[in-house]
């Protein structure tokens, strides 16, 4: 099962951060629940499990990715028989 973790809305705190706008009162939910957020540069390897929910943006230079799958326990299925 999923590593999951719940709080109530009442319970997470406000953002107060440099770019709090005044009257507007914003949740920090993300911070709160463990949400990170990791900025790739040039050249950098990332590995994400399986399970791992991600979101990829490119910005302004765009972006490269290379994708490997397998199955956990096998050995990766060569194309080049």
């Amino acid at each position: 099962m999923t590593n999951v973790q719940t709080k109530r809305f009442q319970e997470i705190s406000f953002y107060t951060g440099p770019n709090a706008i005044p009257g507007i009162r914003f949740r920090t939910a993300g911070r709160e629940l463990g949400v990170t957020e990791t900025p790739l540069g040039a050249r950098m390897l990332v590995r994400v499990g399986p399970a791992q929910r991600r979101k990829i943006l490119p910005g302004s230079q765009g972006i490269v990715i290379l994708a490997i799958d397998a199955t956990p326990g096998k050995p990766y299925p060569s194309s080049l028989a």
